[in-house]
């Protein structure tokens, strides 16, 4: 009699239970449906009516097995031993089996060994081959399969260990593994609760694998360098580690181009990754070579870290940040700040954050790394605009590496650029402390932060922090009234709330019970080209518009702009001098063109509703800006929040980077030219102009305050 493993996992939580469970906390446990478990459960009645026990249901009371405890530790051995055609795996379990086979398994494989494995006939083992063809294909590695020899995966030892622990991070995941190298296996099994079979494979295959010796390297490289890993970086640094032991031990050996080698010896990662292998050689009495030192090297130089509060907003010295990750960072915003809000630019926890994360991601473009962002479809799916943006703004990157930037990092440089946004909506002072626990690196921890900032006005994050970092902090002091975390945790005597890093609607609920907050009042962060958000023609009319003034200054200029807005009542005094006071802290930035001036501040220095001014200037005038003055044209923009003037700007973005509409702008003598030029601009702007020659200032990092 068969049982498929979804069986298999009810049985087990049955035999593990002493009291009677209802079908409804099975079916939580199992995260199934209680109509699936109700329906699984014919098939167990009938296998434990084979063996003589009985299986007892009472409503309104749950459900239980009725047998002594020795009973139930031979059906547990029984369920443990099952195989073939004894166990019905679901397709996906069998694929995961099936690739993790051709993996690991140096001989071919042939059709009769894969049958009583996979508990499935001949043409259907052909239909899986071919999906984990598909697979392997996606991961640099080829399948040879021929009559009469079987199945092989062959290709480079590199991309085959990129394969190993890409396949370990997509079917276990990331927790489960870093409890599993901490020496627990309840975590593994955990996770793997319904697929009995793939976890009888996966167990075989971590016996061979030394995950406690290597956390404990990966530690001692974090003390080395005085740094801590990401949670998902230390997890994939300890199962490299992992396997590069195996696998040098077995003669398998990696083989890198001379010139990464080279360009690997004056960083402070190779010293490290020589001092591990000197550690691994002791140990298992081995000697690397200088090829798999260097590819220690490489893991350590593309491993994501987590960056403190602190490094974000700017209390520990600009200094530290490489002056050349500066440089494309101020292109990259120099860029996404006409599209999104020019405010960008300058955004100094934008900036770090950016910078912070580049450093790692330059070493993994330039060796090759594989990238994984787990939030990538949810990313392009509430940012799309944002992501166009993002891809738009990594052209400065590709032309640093030389290589195309793959949609992953696209989505981490958008989640950098939606927490800036979120940022932009005002939020007054704070109320509840609360401690954020971020698995991720900085890109999703600090999109959280953000859009929690943005959708909490009254909290305040006090720190954030990694999973091993609060497992190694024991007490906790009770000045945060709960811990928000994207994985789960647990910590006696504080509220600990799991949400997504993209914050859904059911996570602020939850935020906002455990916090006894009220509900939000402000807008949640949208798409740009939607049809509430007005358009240019509704924001430069008549009375915004002024032609032919005269200013004997960049200060009397930010004036006359801005009192064509004050005077409509769209902002306030104040912002004219936030509007100065921005040029004076961050320089003449604001001169995004040749002869083209964006005002702007933040929405909460005065901004009553969305607003922008255009005004043509009767003798140019100086902001100090070294390549694009003199200024002869200016627009004012007042933003109220993070997206109700996106469609408005890349409309005036595209007129801006049209060489001709912008000589007729200046040149105009009267308000319905400038009007017809602008009613003109299509509704929806989809194009976005190159502005690669306003890059002209980049290359210091200037805008970065000290």
């Amino acid at each position: 009699m068969s049982l498929s493993t979804r069986q298999c996992a009810i049985l087990r939580i049955l035999l593990d239970m002493d009291n009677p469970i209802s079908m409804s906390e099975i079916a939580s446990q199992l995260e199934i449906t209680p109509r699936m478990v109700r329906y699984d459960f014919r098939g167990i009645e009938r296998w434990l009516q084979a063996r003589d026990v009985q299986l007892i249901k009472k409503a309104n009371y749950g459900v239980f097995i009725e047998a002594p405890r020795e009973v139930r530790i031979d059906l547990i051995r029984e369920l443990e031993h099952l195989a073939g055609y004894h166990l019905i795996l679901s397709p996906t379990e069998r694929l995961h089996i099936l690739i993790l086979s051709l993996l690991k398994c140096d001989q071919p494989l042939l059709i009769k060994q894969l049958e009583p494995r996979l508990g499935v006939s001949r043409p259907t083992v052909l239909s899986d081959m071919n999906k984990a063809e598909k697979w392997l294909e996606e991961h640099n590695l080829s399948l040879i399969r021929r009559p009469h020899f079987g199945f092989k995966t062959v290709g480079k030892e590199g991309d085959w260990r990129k394969a190993v622990v890409d396949f370990l991070l997509e079917t276990v995941g990331e927790m489960p593994l870093l409890v599993l190298c901490k020496g627990s296996k309840a975590a593994l099994r955990s996770r793997m609760k319904g697929k009995v079979g793939l976890l009888r494979v996966l167990s075989a295959f971590f016996e061979n694998l030394d995950l406690s010796y290597s956390k404990k390297l990966v530690d001692s490289i974090e003390r080395m360098l005085h740094l801590q890993f990401t949670d998902d970086a230390c997890v994939s640094l300890v199962l490299h580690l992992a396997i590069l032991i195996g696998r040098v031990g077995q003669g398998k050996i990696v083989e890198l181009p001379p010139q990464h080698l080279k360009s690997l010896r004056e960083q402070r990662e190779f010293h490290a990754a020589k001092i591990i292998a000197d550690q691994i050689e002791q140990r298992f009495n081995t000697v690397l070579p200088k090829s798999e030192v260097a590819y220690i090297a490489i893991q350590l130089a593309g491993a994501k870290i987590r960056w403190t509060v602190s490094d974000i907003i700017g209390e520990r010295s600009a200094e530290e940040i490489e002056p050349g990750v500066l440089e494309m960072v101020d292109g990259m915003l120099a860029e996404a700040s006409i599209y999104l809000h020019p405010y960008l630019r300058v955004d100094q926890q934008l900036i770090r954050s950016l910078a912070f994360h580049l450093k790692p991601v330059l070493s993994r473009l330039r060796f090759g790394l594989p990238v994984r962002n787990p939030l990538l479809e949810d990313v392009k799916r509430q940012y799309p605009y944002i992501f166009k943006v993002a891809r738009r703004s990594s052209d400065i990157l590709e032309e640093k590496v030389s290589r195309r930037i793959p949609e992953e990092e696209i989505g981490y440089i958008a989640m950098h650029l939606g927490a800036a946004m979120e940022r932009l909506r005002p939020f007054p002072g704070v109320k509840r402390r609360v401690l954020v626990i971020c698995g991720e690196g900085v890109a999703t921890a600090w999109l959280l932060v953000s859009k929690m900032q943005a959708e909490f006005p009254e909290v305040e994050v006090v720190e954030v922090m990694s999973t091993s970092e609060v497992s190694r902090r024991h007490v906790f002091r009770g000045d945060i009234d709960a811990m928000i975390s994207t994985v789960p945790v647990e910590i006696v005597g504080i509220p600990i709330i799991v949400v997504s890093p993209l914050l859904g609607a059911k996570d602020k609920a939850r935020i906002r019970e455990v916090l006894k907050i009220g509900v939000s009042t402000s807008e949640p962060a949208d798409n740009a080209g939607e049809a509430e958000e007005p358009c240019l023609a509704t924001l430069i009319t008549t009375e915004t518009i002024r032609l032919r003034v005269a200013a004997n200054n960049w200060q009397e200029v930010v004036d006359k702009a801005g009192r064509l807005l004050l005077n409509t009542g769209a902002i306030e005094a104040r912002y004219i001098e936030a509007m100065k006071n921005i040029i004076v802290k961050y320089g003449p930035y604001i001169v995004i063109w040749p002869g083209i001036a964006l005002l702007h501040a933040r929405p909460e220095d005065g901004v009553k509703r969305l607003c922008m001014s255009l005004v043509t200037m009767q003798s140019s005038v100086k902001f100090g800006h070294l390549y694009n003055d003199p200024v002869d044209l200016v627009i004012a923009l007042g933003a109220v929040d993070d997206r109700s003037h996106l469609k408005a700007l890349a409309q005036l973005a595209e007129i801006l980077g049209d060489q001709e509409m912008v000589n007729e702008i200046k040149s105009a003598s009267a308000k319905k030219e400038i009007l017809e030029l602008v009613s003109g601009t299509p509704q929806k702007s989809s194009v976005m102009p190159s502005r690669k020659d306003a890059w002209s200032d980049v290359g210091n990092g200037k805008y970065l305050s000290q």
